[in-house]
């Protein structure tokens, strides 16, 4: 079992940078296997940089990673 799942490694990498623990800017893509997953909630609290439901397309996520510039 991990430490932590997802959301709350997330929240604690967002604080870390709030504190300026991090200076790094850090893209978070949640992916969730639930497609009606209440993406907002995070959104509003700034957690993740987009998100995807599975099963991915590699075309949507060659696109969001362009969109994020990570590649």
């Amino acid at each position: 079992m991990p430490l932590l799942n997802g959301i709350e490694t997330a929240t604690k990498l967002r604080e870390m940078q709030q504190l300026g623990e991090i200076s790094l800017d850090i893209k978070l893509v949640m992916f969730s296997g639930n497609d009606l997953f209440h993406y907002t909630e995070y959104d509003r609290r700034n957690l993740f940089d987009h998100f995807m439901s599975k099963p991915l397309d590699k075309k949507q996520l060659m696109k969001i990673c362009k969109q994020l510039k990570l590649i």
